[in-house]
């Protein structure tokens, strides 16, 4: 798990980063979890890998600033065409009463990561960016 979201990460930046590449390299965008503010059962190993990005955000953002901004995604549930077999009536059901905005798609990641990659943005560095459709705000 951590070699997969955390290790992986950490090699591509430090390829981004080398001499031939500094200076084409101006945003980077991690995609992190909710999980990794909030507690779920057996997410432990899943969770704290997704926790580690948004730390490695956080210190990448001070050390790369600031020819380049280093920001973090915190998903919750999106729906996508993996995760298409879980929306059954009685996840739908749950969706309805834990997300105030509803169910996430691939398309609210993209509008996010496409803004904080325009100049639009260019005073946000080093956050981790909740979007979860309000699932959060709900204490669940």
């Amino acid at each position: 798990m951590f070699d997969i979201n955390f290790f992986s990460a950490c090699y591509i930046i430090k390829y981004l980063t080398s001499k031939n590449n500094k200076n084409y390299l101006k945003n980077i965008i991690f995609i992190s979890s909710i999980s990794a503010k909030l507690g779920y059962k057996a997410m432990s190993i899943y969770s704290s890998s997704k926790a580690s990005l948004d730390s490695l955000t956080r210190n990448l953002a001070v050390e790369l600033s600031p020819k380049v901004r280093v920001n973090s995604i915190s998903l919750a549930g999106i729906k996508t065409k993996k995760t298409e077999f879980l929306y059954n009536d009685d996840f739908i059901e749950k969706i309805k009463q834990n997300y105030p905005l509803g169910e996430g798609n691939v398309e609210d990641v993209a509008n996010l990561v496409e803004f904080l990659c325009k100049e639009d943005s260019r005073w946000i560095t080093g956050q981790n960016i909740i979007l979860d459709g309000g699932l959060s705000i709900m204490g669940k």
